[in-house]
């Protein structure tokens, strides 16, 4: 005799426990199993795959995994958790809960579960965690580079210091080098020699197609309340070549002893003289007046010297020549 099961393979729900214990909890601490979290076991024992899902229904509780799968013989772990949210409104010392927190619903039945928990709002101290080595490093870092900075700095305002000290040395000395080249210059005597200038060198050349009558120089002073401004020209220099620099100096403009012999160290007037005193020889080839009725006058001349070190050269100038009032004199404003 053969007896045959009817019934077709079903999968089984199966819980453990039916009820949760939260145990002990604090809101201050973290929540732990037995301090505020505790484990649902959810087991299939029938015979076909089990699918389910749990449920939750109250505020302060939580589920993870919230879905199962299970194999027939498989079981899962799953954790219920207290929102610390709630934890504020608690008094200490009291059991809360309920004995429905959650409904297990699956393809092999149904179950609920209640869960209690006793609440303890005492102070807890809490540890400090240790001070990790990185904040050691980083804090030797900033030091290393902070000290960096610092000497950085310090070479620097060092360089600066020397830098300008190496100044006012060198400016120092240099005032007194100065100092001592123009007192030397000053007890320099006024050399003496004995220059030939040539006769002709005083007489006025003929311009070429020029009549042996003289001709006319017009300025825009009166020509016959100063010198003719080819002569002043010849003039100037023939006193150069006689050795008398000084007067020489005197024949000069403002103008054109600034442009000259200023700012050169030493006294103008000696950097004037020591510029002609290694002339030996001086002569003016020509001199002509370009521009009539103009103030200050336009002349063109030609000079060749001789140095005393047997050295010799030429020099094709542009002299603009001032009348002065002041003086009743002409005065060599310029040479180019």
């Amino acid at each position: 005799m053969i007896i045959r099961n009817s019934q077709p393979p079903q999968p089984i729900l199966a819980i453990s426990p039916a009820s949760l214990d939260f145990g002990l909890v604090n809101y201050a601490e973290e929540a732990a199993e037995g301090h505020g979290i505790a484990r649902l076991t959810i087991r299939n024992d029938g015979d076909r795959m089990l699918v389910g899902r749990i449920a939750i229904q109250v505020s302060w509780v939580t589920a993870y995994p919230p879905d199962f799968r299970l194999n027939p013989g498989e079981s899962s772990d799953h954790l219920f958790t207290v929102r610390r949210v709630n934890q504020l409104t608690w008094n200490s010392g009291h059991k809360l809960g309920s004995d429905f927190i959650a409904l297990i619903n699956s393809n092999g039945g149904s179950e609920t579960i209640g869960g209690y928990y006793y609440i303890d709002n005492a102070e807890t101290v809490k540890k400090r965690a240790p001070l990790s080595p990185r904040i050691f490093a980083f804090l030797a870092l900033g030091l290393l580079l902070t000290a960096a900075v610092l000497y950085f700095v310090f070479w620097q305002d060092r360089k600066i210091t020397e830098t300008r000290t190496t100044e006012q040395v060198s400016a120092f000395y240099t005032q007194i080098a100065e100092t001592i080249h123009a007192d030397i210059a000053a007890q320099l005597p006024t050399p003496t020699r004995t220059i030939v200038v040539p006769a002709a060198a005083l007489a006025t050349p003929a311009r070429p197609g020029a009549s042996d009558s003289a001709a006319p120089v017009f300025t825009p002073w009166i020509p016959g309340d100063y010198p003719n401004p080819e002569d002043f020209v010849r003039s100037y220099y023939a006193t150069i070549a006689e050795g008398r620099l000084s007067d020489a100096w005197w024949m000069m403009s403002e103008k054109s002893q600034i442009a000259c012999c200023y700012n050169k160290g030493v006294n103008p007037a000696d950097y004037f003289a020591a510029n002609w005193a290694g002339i030996s020889e001086l002569t003016v080839n020509y001199v002509f007046l370009q521009t009539e009725n103009q103030n200050p006058a336009v002349l063109n001349a030609e000079i060749t010297f001789k140095n005393e070190d047997g050295t010799s050269g030429q020099s094709d100038l542009q002299i603009e020549v001032i009348a002065s009032s002041q003086q009743g004199t002409l005065l060599i404003d310029s040479i180019k």
